[in-house]
This record gives C-alpha cells, structure tokens and sequence, in this order.
C-alpha cells in the first residue's frame, strides 16, 4: 500500500514492535504509514478506557512492562518506527489540550533508481491551512512533489505561513483563494495550478475552522529540545 492509517488503535494490541513491523510489510517503498494517537496518559482515559479488555493488552507487551497505561510518548514513537525498518518519523499536533493527541508520519525509505514516485509533480492542495492539509502537504512532499498550490476559503493568511516554514527550498509554492465546493471557482483554480507545468493530482482534505497553529517535529527535534 502507499499509505495505511491507524487511528486511536495501535496502543491496544499485546506486543508494539510485532504491530509496528507488521505496519511497515504492508508499506511499498516510499510508502507512508500515519498513526494519531494519544501520547500522555491521564486520570480520564484510565477510569473510561480502561474499563475496556484492549486497554489492558500492553501488560504483556515486554516493550511495556512496568508502565501504567498503554499510551506512548513521542520518544517511544519515534524507536517503534525506527526499529521497525521505517527511515523518518515526524509529529504534528496543537499547543494546550491539543498537544497530547499527535499525529504521526512513518516514512519507507524509496529503492534508488526506480520509477518516479507518484507525487512528483504539481499538486492542488484544497483547504491547505486546516490541520490535516498541512500532513497532506507533507505527504506530498515526501512523495516527491515540486510544486504545489494552497487553495483555501477566503482571504488568504499569511498568519498561516508558519506552518509551512518546513517547505524544502526546491518546492515551488503558490497561495490561491478558492471555494472548492463552487464549479467556477474550481475549475479557475485548476487553469490557475498550470504553473510550472501540468499538475500531477489534487488532494482535497477537509476544511476546519480557525484551526490552531501546529507545530511538525521530527525525531531530531525532539532531541534537541527534550520533548
């Protein structure tokens, strides 16, 4: 596959590095494997979740013998991916509340000299600025493409650019206002995106509405602030 998601799921299996491993053989090189978990435990999700015969499973996990709770930190993510052959991992997740649910990117490494990945090229990016465009654009990124164009409702912000400041210096970027739920004001955006050469794909994700900043750390960030 080129991408498997998991969501709130892998924490209640018995042996983590048996599901990490079997997350990664059903990858392609180049593929992407994308978990949202939670990563701090707290009060609540033990006296509800643990009500439940899953959220005990990690107590045979010899990877999790003396925690008190299923859910990993990051730096634990960030060693399950590597021992299972993944090349990167990354995290995206908001300030306050919403940092200690993440989502996280496992990244395959691609075989030298083969076919060029399926993202090379240009690529329309709709509802860009909401917390799961800034993953896809990632993905994208990853999957080897050169251009792409952020298409969001309204008024462009340029208090979203932040979020993009990982952008490597090669991806040509183009910031566009576009309602993609309007026929005319999509397929002007699509004559628009020919710049640079013709598009590859375009990826619609769902809107969200004044959504938080979030902030991407990959593993040698978290090394270096200790997070």
């Amino acid at each position: 596959y080129d991408v498997g998601i998991a969501t709130n799921v892998l924490h209640a299996t018995p042996c983590m590095r048996n599901t990490m491993r079997n997350c990664r053989a059903l990858l392609r090189p180049g593929g992407l494997m994308v978990v949202n978990e939670v990563v701090r435990t707290n009060a609540f999700a033990q006296i509800t979740f643990g009500l439940t015969d899953g959220w005990w499973f990690f107590a045979s996990d010899p990877g999790r013998r003396n925690e008190i709770s299923p859910l990993m930190a990051w730096e634990t993510w960030v060693r399950l991916f590597a021992e299972a052959g993944f090349e990167r991992s990354y995290r995206m997740n908001g300030p306050g509340p919403l940092e200690a649910q993440a989502v996280m990117i496992g990244s395959v490494a691609r075989r030298d000299g083969g076919a060029a990945p399926p993202a090379a090229g240009g690529h329309v990016l709709a509802n860009a600025d909401s917390p799961l465009g800034v993953i896809a654009g990632k993905a994208l990124v990853q999957g080897g493409a050169t251009r792409l164009v952020l298409a969001t409702p309204g008024a462009v912000s340029k208090a979203r650019d932040a979020d993009w400041k990982w952008l490597p210096k090669g991806v040509a970027v183009e910031r566009v206002s576009c309602d993609v739920a309007g026929g005319e004001s999509a397929a002007a955006l699509l004559q628009a995106a020919q710049f640079g050469g013709p598009l590859a794909g375009v990826t619609l994700v769902p809107p969200a509405a004044a959504p938080p900043p979030l902030r991407l750390r990959d593993a040698s960030d978290a090394a270096r602030s200790g997070v």
